[in-house]
């Protein structure tokens, strides 16, 4: 069983988790579509990050769940989209997914907080206002102070934004505003051991609940919905950098899809430029020529390709038929795919990606790609660097493309966008994925080879 439990900066009862557990930062967009993509036994989501960088997005989460994944929130990001996405089969988890339903509360801004990097763990640098507002309750019913005061103090710590919400701050505001000062100075005693972290304990709560439900092995039920793969929810797939599961991937290369061998090819830049316009042309010329014309050239070219390649003996071309998983009417499909790249290049076209594969194949990089890509997921399947965690470890972003632009000999220019634009990846997100995931590669192939690492 292995459950992913996205977390930090709330504080969670680690001591209850055990090995099948695999707790991972806030998530951000993209993250819970890559924990999907594992295939989980469950997901749990207690925090994700929002100004940085986009927000885990409604539509990964309801993919998880199309395919049958219990996605569970509670807390604190987890508790908001659990509340958005209840009818279609999210199931939320304590209070204040309780107090967002009921529309006790409304704001998002009642469970943010300001919190450090994963150096620090996510350690919270402001209090939450939902635990304020617990707290302050706490403390009515306990005596400590009086109703007026714990609504002024709340509505003093709600008009603060949200990385300034302290105890200390708050307090230092009611002193200055002449709220009662003996009940002040009760509350500053009473908080430190007193404090409700409301976040903390829906954490707990959603971990019993998980381990309650994993009881009975998290049994999945069907989809209340049908899940519509938009062109945006491709866009976010892409800028993920996951491979899609199993059951979309491509017939033609099992687990290697051609998105993924064009971000490998990118690790080339020089090449991948090559290849790209070379293939447009291909595309051009397809939709250009005249078929009777293509059809007559098919031996001449058939013969041009492999002595080009020295296909010449039988066996050395079942060979490369082999290493490029083709077979005799494919091979033909190449073929006539060249002879139209010879007769004409005309009819721009926006079908580039159907024919970005078949050059592969003509110029010879497919089987190296494809045996790349292979060597990679598995070196970094093997560290632990090819989940949602591992894709933010390592060089912050300004030393990742330091380290990239020096590898390829390239000045760094001051916007990178024009840059990353001209690979065609969908976003700088998506680019810097890539980025990451080749310096972890070459990082760890130099350390097993003992060579210098970069």
């Amino acid at each position: 069983m292995t459950v992913y439990l996205f977390c930090g900066p709330t504080r969670i009862p680690s001591q209850r988790l055990d090995s099948q557990w695999r707790v991972l930062p806030p998530a951000e967009q993209g993250d819970v579509y890559c924990a999907a993509a594992q295939d989980p036994d469950a997901i749990g989501i207690v925090d994700g990050r929002f100004q940085d960088v986009p927000a885990v997005w409604h539509k990964e989460i309801l993919w998880a769940i199309g395919r049958g994944i219990p996605v569970y929130g509670a807390a604190s990001m987890g508790a908001l989209r659990a509340v958005e996405l209840a009818p279609f089969g999210m199931r939320g988890v304590g209070w204040v997914f309780e107090a967002y339903r009921s529309g006790e509360l409304e704001d998002d801004d009642e469970v943010t907080v300001a919190h450090g990097g994963p150096d620090s763990g996510f350690r919270p640098t402001s209090e939450a206002m939902v635990n304020i507002r617990r707290t302050l309750r706490l403390a009515v019913s306990r005596q400590i102070v009086g109703a007026s005061t714990a609504a002024a103090l709340a509505a003093m710590a709600k008009d603060l934004f949200y990385p300034s919400r302290a105890y200390p701050t708050v307090l230092g505001l009611a002193h200055a505003a002449g709220l009662p000062a003996a009940e002040l100075h009760a509350l500053q005693r009473w908080l430190p051991a007193h404090r409700v972290d409301q976040k903390a304990l829906d954490a707990a709560q959603l971990i019993t609940v998980m381990r309650r439900d994993a009881a009975g092995w998290y049994p999945r039920k069907p989809a209340s919905f049908t899940f519509q793969h938009t062109v945006f929810f491709e866009r976010l797939r892409r800028s993920a950098g996951a491979l899609p599961p199993p059951d979309t991937r491509d017939a033609d290369d099992g687990a290697v899809t051609l998105e993924v061998l064009l971000d490998e090819l990118r690790c080339d830049p020089g090449r991948y430029v090559e290849v790209r316009t070379r293939a447009l042309a291909r595309c051009l010329a397809r939709r250009g020529v005249d078929r009777a014309a293509v059809d007559g050239a098919l031996s001449e070219v058939s013969d041009r390709f492999r002595r080009a390649r020295d296909l010449g003996p039988l066996e050395r071309m079942r060979q490369w038929l082999l290493d490029n998983d083709l077979d005799e009417r494919r091979y033909t499909a190449l073929i006539r795919e060249e002879a139209a790249l010879e007769a004409a290049l005309t009819n721009v076209s926006s079908q580039l990606d159907v024919y970005l594969r078949s050059q592969l194949r003509a110029d010879g990089l497919y089987r190296g790609l494809v045996d790349r890509v292979r060597a990679k997921r598995a070196l970094l399947d093997e560290h632990g660097l090819d989940e949602p965690a591992g894709q933010r470890t390592g060089p912050d972003r300004p030393q990742l493309l330091r380290w990239y632009f020096a590898r390829h000999a390239k000045e760094q220019p001051e916007d990178i966008a024009d840059y990353w634009r001209a690979l065609d990846h969908p976003d700088e997100l998506a680019f810097l994925r890539a980025v990451r995931r080749e310096y972890w590669y070459v990082t760890l192939t130099a350390h097993t080879s003992g060579e210098t690492s970069p």
